[in-house]
């Protein structure tokens, strides 16, 4: 998590006052250290948080919107916790940023499927913690 210590350190002020930005990159952040900590492999780069931060708020909003409507709907998955997933995979997938940089999350040996392979096939969100931490970003209950 070193390479990722700087941005980690940008993104300190969290809270009430967290913008859609912000919650974007601590629920990136969170999976990050529990996908490292189960797995040893990591999640994000510094090229994924500078996406990110990139993003306008229009989307930020767009993404933070769509992961509290599927935890009201409790229709949880990798998905609905992936902010790639939430931002582009309605329009088409093929164009996910994430995907082009790491692999798209259906083909062998990417980023992704490497995880879920290290999980034993178990589902990102399955790993212990990941819903609390991200119920307690969004504020849903």
């Amino acid at each position: 998590m070193g390479r990722l210590a700087g941005a980690i350190e940008d993104v300190q002020r969290f809270g009430e006052t967290m913008t859609s930005r912000e919650k974007i990159i601590k629920i990136l952040i969170v999976k990050q250290n529990l996908i490292k900590q189960e797995t040893g492999l990591d999640y994000i780069d510094k090229e994924d948080l500078a996406e990110v931060k990139a993003w306008s708020a229009k989307e930020c909003k767009k993404i933070i919107s769509e992961m509290v409507n599927m935890f009201y709907e409790d229709n949880i998955s990798d998905i609905s916790i992936c902010p790639w997933c939430c931002l582009f995979y309605y329009a088409d997938c093929r164009q996910c940023s994430y995907g082009k940089r790491h692999g798209k999350c259906y083909e062998q040996g990417t980023w992704y499927k490497n995880i879920i392979k290290a999980l034993n096939h178990r589902s990102i969100y399955e790993i212990s913690s990941l819903t609390k931490n991200i119920k307690e970003i969004l504020k849903v209950r």
